[in-house]
């Protein structure tokens, strides 16, 4: 994709599937930046199921869960505050 944007050229070649199609290169770049976040989503997902699923088998393992796992990160109103109480600026 980075390739694609530093080439300022009409027209790019792209394999979809088992074809290979010669297309507009704002074409192309859309399609592989929405394939990029389809990409992305499901990895997201999946990585959300393995926490679940290690989880669960150290239940059955009778094993205590593994120690922050489950951690979310700090959303912009928290990480506010504590720059707030360290006083730096935000």
């Amino acid at each position: 994709m980075r390739a694609l944007q530093k080439e300022k050229c009409n027209k790019t070649w792209v394999t979809v599937g088992p074809l290979l199609l010669k297309l507009p290169s704002k074409s192309v770049e859309e399609l592989l930046m929405k394939d990029q976040k389809e990409c992305d989503i499901e990895i997201n997902k999946l990585r959300s199921d393995l926490k679940v699923k290690v989880n669960e088998l150290r239940d059955l393992e009778l094993n205590p869960p593994v120690p922050g796992l489950m951690l979310q990160p700090m959303s912009h109103k928290e990480m506010s505050a504590i720059k707030q109480t360290l006083g730096q600026n935000s």
